[in-house]
């Protein structure tokens, strides 16, 4: 959920309602078309709550919970109970204020649609721009900030943020310090926006190894050094297992670590061997 959940409020102009807007609320996960097993894995593990939808262009799936009883009973006391670790907590904090203002009927009024508005305008990527124009005065309610408490729980906590959001790449590049005229390097990486700065530093102290930096709104942790791959990225990964169809990456990244330290990238048939392997990988997986 950290990695690929939303906590999501609609708000839409309806002109049968007294205030003039209606406002929906749903819990939903995004994941690529591949990964259905996996969402239907979640949705039983919710108790079979929701459902699964196509997204638009059929480029992957959805899995939905709308019924305002099933957030209120299920969703809301999992993730009271399981706290997130990512900025997607001060989402789901937004999230639960403005359900219980439709609990207590508030989205019926003016008045309460206005207010829920407000908490709106802090939620995800803010209001759009119908809402914007619709509510000029609008003032975003203060979105939570977390000063503390960044550690990861526990490694299968990272394997399932890494199925989600992390990146297991393999660079080829002219080099002239190598015989065949091409170095090799892997790569582990993870990207999140600027707000969880705190939580990808994290990493690094949780690895053992890697580095942070960052570039305007987005930050990366990431291990380059073949040696922390070998003892320490993979390893871990074999033990806490990555799930969905990010594992075949995972599985590729493996079979090349293997040919570099049997030293294969030092001559062409292991070069082109990897090469092989690696257009296969990530994006070219799905091509």
């Amino acid at each position: 959920m950290d990695a690929e959940g939303c906590f999501r409020i609609s708000i839409i102009k309806d002109t049968r309602t007294k205030t003039g807007w209606q406002v929906f609320c749903n819990f939903q996960i995004d994941l690529h078309i591949r990964d259905l097993t996996l969402l239907q894995q979640i949705q039983t593990y919710f108790g079979g709550y929701g459902g699964i939808y196509t997204k638009t262009g059929g480029v992957g799936y959805i899995y939905k919970i709308s019924s305002l009883s099933h957030i209120t009973e299920v969703i809301i006391p999992h993730f009271d109970l399981f706290p997130l670790k990512s900025d997607k907590l001060a989402d789901f904090m937004l999230f639960k204020l403005i359900i219980a203002k439709i609990q207590l009927k508030e989205h019926l009024t003016l008045e309460g649609v206005k207010d829920i508005v407000a908490i709106r305008a802090s939620l995800n990527k803010g209001l759009s721009d119908e809402l914007k124009a619709s509510f000029p005065n609008v003032t975003p309610y203060p979105r939570f900030v977390r000063t503390s408490d960044h550690l990861i729980p526990n490694p299968y906590w990272m394997a399932g943020f890494v199925s989600g959001e992390g990146c297991f790449y393999v660079g080829v590049k002219k080099s002239p310090n190598y015989k065949t005229g091409y170095q090799v390097v892997l790569e582990f990486s993870v990207s999140q926006h600027s707000r969880d700065e705190q939580l990808l530093i994290g990493f690094i102290s949780f690895f053992g190894c890697g580095k942070f930096n960052s570039n305007n709104r987005w930050v990366t942790f990431r291990v380059h050094k073949f040696i922390d791959v070998q003892s320490k990225i993979i390893p871990f990964f074999q033990q806490y297992k990555i799930v969905g169809c990010k594992l075949a990456d995972f599985q590729d990244f493996i079979r090349i670590a293997e040919l570099v330290k049997e030293k294969g990238h030092l001559n062409d048939k292991g070069l082109a061997e990897i090469q092989k392997i690696k257009e296969g990988m990530n994006n070219g997986r799905y091509e």
